[in-house]
């Protein structure tokens, strides 16, 4: 019986912070999905930003692993406003 009584004093701890841990991640993924800043709008709302004019984009992929990212191709600034 003491053994037993040991083993739960060590699991429940151990057990507790795993969950702690998976909720954290969990709740981190969530947050970057909802603010990734590599999406097709943040990127040409900071392209428009910086050039203070309009722009238009041909072709974006978007890059995950190694490192996050993304790629614009075929960038058009057209006149201010």
């Amino acid at each position: 019986m003491a053994a037993h009584g040991s083993f739960n004093t060590i699991l429940k701890p151990v057990l507790l912070s795993a969950s702690a841990i998976v909720v954290v991640v969990a709740l981190a993924g969530v947050f970057l999905l909802w603010h990734w800043p590599f999406s097709r709008e943040a990127g040409l709302k900071d392209l428009e930003e910086a050039s203070m004019s309009k722009v238009h984009m041909g072709a974006f992929r978007a890059t995950y692993f190694p490192r996050p990212g993304c790629e614009l191709e075929h960038i058009i600034y057209g006149a201010g406003g």
